[in-house]
């Protein structure tokens, strides 16, 4: 994709602190996050970092740096010069000393940061950093290079106030004299893994690292076709079935061929380790793969998988029986091959297998119903509570997710590690506003208090890259509570819609508070459901005079960017995209709804104004499938709109 680059010229103020909790954010200790696990400390120094676009500072790295220090230490070099119009210099920590008086800004561990003296700390995970001004160098170092590009992210937060909103949207403060801040920083994230949100972030390298997410393929190893649900990778249909049916589900698609693998099998289970021991050695780089079952809403109904639900309580237990078989096996069998390695084998929790084996302990909480269904120390889980109501919180007093809570509550019990598989986005209308933001940070909270370590909160996916409905603010808190499930959310918004809509940023507030408001009165007075693929579109919901309120605020938003067009027309034009995009999902709704309110001709400058909008912004779809709540448009993507709208050559 080609990037274009978008600024927000917004003055962050940053003030010196000291011992400030990462998770109370004050004026002098938002950051870009404000940490769970985090401790600051930041102090004025009278040391010059630069001054009239000249700095005696330059970049150290390991002389054998990776790509990610060195993307690192690239962002440094980019920023601080817009920042101060000073160009650092990189250099390789084979070619320099370290003392107290040399000026260095330390990239990832190295021969610099070893005469330093300085270790990371050894619970940070793999994204977790530190950061610490040693006589007048600062060193940014942590468990992984992912990490110290998070460390010089925040490095650049504190020195010079750079916050990312996307990829391209940030504030930054500009000055010809810079000082040196003494830094003391450590922060762990509430989730390890975060993974990106939507198919416009996976492809979108800048954006994904500048929010600290990661995609799948950062991580897992892929089989053949896929990297989540990848046991008929593993265990192929065409290569087994012929000759080993029992290999495979008894459920058949339309075609007449198994949904999945016979989980229950122990001789599948063989054949599957072998093909896992090819892949991990195939992929030498990744720690974890997983089994995961096929996205289908069955279950194999053969004896031993019926056993397993008579014995233990559940399907999802012959999953178990069969990754623990497999976690045992590959790590004896790496203690051979590759000692010192060690690789981690998922499965699902998720349809017919979310429930886990426990039983009530008698104590308010959960135990295994019986010792062999807890996980091998090799395995994690993937929870996918795709029935979950989105309206309500795991832990609201209606119990509307009672079901999907206790199914999170009860594999917590099971394994210490698990990625939350979430949805932020109805999946039958992408042009919608969809409020998870009630509840995003509570769900977040709980998932944190369950033993996630991990976490996919998917959006958008599909041949889509762009969105409406503040699709970029939903990714934004997204990574902000998987980095800290207790960051201020009200502090949050107000930070994004000033960078992110800059002038317009309190109008645009505006529309957000009432997009939330009227769908607060929707759920609580109207039913509006929260499932993802559930009706929204319907004229209650979205009553013609509060959809007209809505566009005042919208008409009040260009006026505040008006006075760009002459002083900075490149800013206008890129604001007035911004405003654009919120606007579709509102013209959408009138159209959809309320269209008797309008001649012919106003309905056609409308329409054509949303085909507009979406091309420029690579909005391509309406909805994730054409299945889902189905209609006289048809397809999925926009196209198939505006065909049905009469716009579509």
């Amino acid at each position: 994709m080609k990037i274009k680059k978008y600024i927000a010229f917004l003055l962050v103020a940053i003030t010196a602190l000291a011992c400030a909790a990462c998770g109370t954010p004050k004026n002098n200790d938002d950051s870009s996050d404000g940490k769970n696990d985090c401790n600051v400390e930041v102090k004025d120094t009278e040391t010059l970092l630069a001054k009239n676009g000249i700095t005696d500072y330059r970049i150290a790295v390991s002389a054998e740096a990776d790509d990610d220090i060195m993307t690192a230490a690239d962002e440094l070099v980019t920023f601080f010069k817009e920042s101060t119009g000073a160009t650092l210099k990189i250099v390789s920590d084979n070619r320099v000393t370290w003392s107290n008086t040399e000026k260095y800004l330390v990239i990832g561990e190295n021969a610099v940061s070893s005469a330093a003296g300085i270790v990371p700390d050894s619970d940070l995970g793999t994204s977790g950093f530190n950061i610490e001004t040693k006589g007048k160098s600062v060193f940014m170092v942590g468990q992984s290079s992912e990490a110290a590009i998070y460390a010089v992210y925040d490095f650049m937060y504190y020195t010079f106030g750079l916050e990312f909103f996307t990829g391209e949207a940030y504030t930054i403060e500009k000055s010809d004299v810079l000082y040196l801040k003494e830094l003391t920083v450590k922060s762990v994230p509430s989730f390890d893994y975060r993974y990106g949100p939507t198919s416009a972030i996976w492809n979108n390298p800048q954006w994904l690292r500048r929010l600290r997410f990661v995609k799948p393929t950062d991580v897992l190893i892929e089989a053949q076709s896929d990297f989540w649900a990848t046991t008929l990778d593993i265990v192929p249909i065409d290569e087994y079935y012929e000759t080993h049916k029992d290999y495979f589900s008894t459920e058949k698609n339309a075609n007449g061929r198994p949904v999945d693998v016979n989980f229950s099998n122990p001789e599948m289970w063989k054949v599957a380790l072998e093909n896992i021991k090819k892949l991990i050695l195939e992929n030498p780089g990744k720690d974890r793969i997983m089994f995961g079952m096929q996205d289908v809403t069955s279950w194999d109904q053969s004896k031993g998988s019926l056993d397993n639900l008579e014995k233990y309580g559940t399907y999802s237990s012959s999953e178990i029986l069969c990754v623990n078989y497999l976690a045992k096996n590959v790590r004896e069998w790496l203690a051979k091959e590759q000692p010192g390695r060690r690789v981690k084998i998922g499965i699902f929790a998720y349809n017919k297998a979310i429930e886990a084996p426990v039983k009530s302990d008698g104590k308010g909480g959960f135990e295994p119903t019986a010792p062999e269904m807890m996980l091998d120390e090799d395995v994690f889980v993937v929870i996918a509570p795709l029935q979950t109501d989105y309206n309500y919180s795991y832990e609201d007093s209606s119990k509307k997710n009672q079901t999907m809570a206790n199914a999170i509550k009860g594999w917590s019990v099971l394994c210490d590690d698990i990625l939350i598989w979430g949805y932020m986005q109805n999946f039958a209308f992408y042009l919608l506003p969809f409020n998870t933001f009630n509840t995003m940070q509570g769900m977040y909270r709980f998932y944190k208090a369950n033993n996630a370590n991990a976490i996919y909160d998917e959006g958008a996916m599909g041949p889509t890259y762009g969105g409406t409905a503040f699709f970029e603010l939903k990714q934004y808190l997204a990574s902000k509570f998987a980095w800290n499930v207790d960051a201020d959310m009200n502090d949050l918004i107000n930070r994004f819609m000033k960078g992110f809509y800059g002038e317009a940023g309190e109008e645009m507030r505006k529309y957000y508070d009432g997009m939330i408001s009227l769908t607060t009165y929707d759920i609580n007075e109207l039913g509006m459901p929260g499932g993802v693929y559930e009706n929204l579109l319907q004229a209650k919901y979205w009553p013609k005079g509060t959809l007209d309120a809505w566009m005042t605020y919208f008409e009040n938003a260009y006026q505040s960017i008006d006075p760009l067009k002459t002083a900075n027309p490149e800013r206008y034009e890129t604001l007035k995209f911004r405003i654009d995009k919120e606007r579709v999902s509102l013209l959408y709704i009138l159209i959809e709804l309320h269209s008797s309110y309008y001649t012919e001709d106003e309905l056609l400058e409308m329409k054509l104004e949303v085909k507009r909008i979406c091309e420029k912004a690579d909005i391509r779809l309406r909805k994730e499938s054409a299945v889902l709540q189905k209609d006289a448009i048809g397809g999925a993507l926009m196209q198939d709109l505006y065909n049905y709208w009469g716009i579509g050559a």
